[in-house]
């Protein structure tokens, strides 16, 4: 079984969760090791640095062998490959040229999908007043929504379902959260679920968006993420 060991962050994060997901959902015979960091001891083979600190780039020359580098910026950096703004479907496309060969073809034709603006619009309204009490099926999603929310200032809460599903029931039990939270479902999930959320007082938002495969479904909600996120401003 191949080994890679990766260390990511930001939007990099936000793509080795997809290739987690990859591997799993593939069965492919690699393992991912993630590092949360850069050591001299520590052998890494890629490095997923959208915008590297200087506290990463100078870890990274204290490394023996020197990783595979993806990055917005490679001022300084051996061994790097500049990507362009969209960071998180470039890279995911070039790791699976390179590690990923089986369902590297399920990238060649994606194109992040058009949303409609009243969808956006609804969104940004709600999100301008609540937090999102977030529910997807996968770690990746709620990562993206974290990630380009929190760099407007807006915070999220993210479950996965259907793990968390008692949990986020639980959570919404206390009154605390009936003023400050709306409960923001990613996908498709059971009519119990939803009639559960609607029995605490709340109704959800369900945003269904249509994909072929596991991969297109993250990748679509995580570019709906990326759009609400542009026009999100402080009241």
């Amino acid at each position: 079984m191949e080994i890679m060991n990766l260390y990511a962050s930001g939007e990099g994060y936000i793509s080795y969760l997809l290739i987690r997901d990859l591997v799993m959902d593939y069965n492919l015979p690699i393992c991912v090791r993630f590092h949360d960091r850069i050591l001299p001891d520590r052998e890494i083979d890629l490095a997923l640095l959208p915008y590297p600190t200087e506290v990463e780039r100078e870890a990274l020359k204290t490394l023996k062998k020197k990783p595979i580098i993806l990055a917005k910026n490679c001022k300084g950096l051996e061994n790097c490959k500049e990507l362009g703004e969209n960071f998180v479907l470039e890279s995911l496309k070039r790791i699976s040229k390179l590690y990923l060969k089986e369902p590297a073809g399920l990238l060649e034709n994606y194109t992040p999908p058009r949303f409609e603006e009243t969808l956006l619009n609804a969104l940004r309204g709600k999100l301008r007043f609540y937090i999102p009490f977030t529910v997807a099926k996968r770690e990746a999603i709620l990562e993206a929504w974290r990630h380009y929310l929190g760099i407007k200032g807006f915070p999220l809460s993210g479950y996965i379902y259907p793990f968390e599903a008692e949990a986020v029931l639980k959570v919404l039990s206390n009154i605390a959260f009936t003023d400050k939270v709306f409960p923001l479902i990613l996908g498709k999930v059971s009519k119990v679920f939803l009639e559960g959320i609607k029995k605490k007082g709340f109704v959800p938002f369900e945003v269904i968006l249509p994909s072929k495969n596991n991969l297109e479904s993250e990748l679509n909600y995580i570019f709906l993420a990326q759009e609400v996120a542009k026009g999100l401003k402080r009241i």
